[in-house]
């Protein structure tokens, strides 16, 4: 199975890749704005690239609930991280955004994957990257980006609804005329899930005897449940089941090009 990401071709057959998170904002669940700094961002990138990160994702608003922040706000913080990470380095660079117009652009200045919570809400956002040639990354929600969700309902199963969500979600990249190999799936292991929908089992969306998986072709990304925790425990070599792969959120204590 290959991935393309900008113009960088692939092979997780037998590896996964890993994203390194890079945060703008000041209030991020995963870092807690401690790279809020444009001196401390560059150097955990930096940090990252040197630590075996494949690609890197740079996000200007907090996928949880919290303060408004606009779409020009988001434009600021995000666009001159993109343009400064692209004059450094030689890598894919992933904006996680569900704003069709700040990741137009921000693919003016050079990023090459749309990273978007919302599953495609904004119905500009696919065209946006057919026009780029970008990637992009589908995830599962269950209400909206940046709304709790406390109580979520599955009404055919967290699975089942998951994997129906997620194959919808492709099928609209790939009329927007999108690659499969630009498309990747995240089934959301950040989000809270009711019970019998943990993140472990959620991860083994393709796994034999669990009901339905996604359909093959879709490479999956994958999580930390919690920040800055290992993830070479899971097993993700589901071979023939649609998840062959999958992405890290960081690069910290993760061996380069290791096969989690």
């Amino acid at each position: 199975m290959f991935v393309e990401l900008g113009t960088t071709r692939f092979d997780i057959t037998t590896r996964a890749l890993v994203m390194g998170i890079l945060n703008r904002t000041p209030d991020s669940f995963f870092d807690g704005g401690q790279y809020w700094a444009f001196d401390e961002f560059l150097r955990k990138a930096e940090q990252l690239v040197v630590e075996g990160a494949d690609f890197l994702d740079v996000g200007g608003s907090k996928a949880g609930p919290g303060p408004e922040v606009t779409v020009q706000e988001e434009i600021d913080r995000v666009v001159p991280a993109v343009e400064a990470l692209r004059q450094r380095f030689d890598l894919p660079i992933s904006v996680d955004t569900f704003r069709a117009s700040v990741f137009e652009e921000s693919c003016k200045v050079g990023a090459n994957i749309g990273n978007d919570i919302s599953g495609f809400s904004d119905p500009d956002f696919l065209p946006v990257a057919a026009r780029y040639d970008a990637s992009v990354v589908a995830t599962h929600v269950r209400i909206g980006p940046r709304m709790p969700d406390p109580e979520p309902i599955y009404p055919d199963g967290v699975r089942a609804d998951v994997v129906r969500f997620l194959e919808r979600r492709s099928d609209l990249a790939l009329s927007a005329g999108i690659k499969r190999e630009r498309i990747m799936i995240d089934a959301g292991l950040v989000n809270d899930r009711s019970p019998g929908g943990s993140p472990r089992g959620i991860a083994l969306l393709g796994s034999p005897g669990r009901g339905p998986s996604p359909r093959p072709g879709s490479p999956v990304r994958l999580h930390s449940p919690q920040p800055r925790r290992p993830l070479s425990g899971l097993n993700l070599s589901l071979e023939g089941r649609g998840a062959h792969s999958a992405t890290s959120e960081f690069a910290s204590n993760v061996a380069p090009r290791q096969l989690l």
